[in-house]
């Protein structure tokens, strides 16, 4: 395949947007959403972007654009309740559990 100027433009816009949905992931991800993170993602979470891809999509750029603080904490809870305990992880975020057979984790 020969790469011409377009071809290198279009793997830089890829990349480019790869680069932000891995920060927008990781901003959903890695910690209970709070105000700096929420603040983060409005600004730089491609919302727009988000809302075009399909219904889901569309539901949580909504979320995001409207969600107040007060309902901050509910989505701590959540989260905390899906990846943290107390008792059986609802979620688990490691991939040993969904990738082995036994569902082992680590």
């Amino acid at each position: 395949m020969e790469y011409t100027a377009k071809t290198s433009k279009s793997i830089l816009e890829l990349l480019s947007a790869r680069q932000k949905l891995y920060h927008f992931l990781n901003l959903l991800f890695s910690k209970p959403l709070d105000a700096s993170s929420l603040s983060e993602i409005r600004e730089n979470g491609a919302l727009k972007e988000l809302k075009k891809l399909d219904s889901g999509g569309m539901l949580l750029g909504e979320f995001l654009l409207t969600c107040r603080l007060d309902d901050l904490k509910n989505e701590q809870e959540e989260f905390c309740s899906l990846f943290n305990g107390p008792g059986c992880i609802k979620a688990p975020p490691w991939e040993s559990f969904y990738t082995s057979r036994e569902q082992i984790l680590f």
